[in-house]
């Protein structure tokens, strides 16, 4: 929630409100709950989930039904890349 309010900040503040969609979930290989392992309010962008149970719902990428060609991935999530690409067939 944290994140996503801060990420909301930045899209209204440069003008982008319409042309971006967020949401409030973590991507992962498969649907599961998570909570932040230790939460650093300093630094939001560190954040390592432990998965298992809490308030933070995780997705797979594929659980989205994107209608347009992905071209590129960034993905920045603190260890769990490969649980992010494997949800991403």
């Amino acid at each position: 929630k944290e994140l996503c309010e801060a990420l909301n900040v930045s899209i209204k503040a440069n003008g982008y409100k319409d042309r971006i969609t967020i949401n409030n979930v973590a991507l992962g290989a498969k649907s599961a709950a998570a909570s932040f392992k230790e939460f650093r309010a300093e630094n939001l962008g560190a954040q390592s989930l432990k998965v298992g149970s809490g308030q933070i719902q995780i997705k797979s990428l594929d659980s989205f039904k994107l209608t347009e060609q992905i071209k590129v991935i960034k993905i920045d999530v603190e260890g769990m890349e490969i649980d992010v690409l494997n949800g991403a067939e």
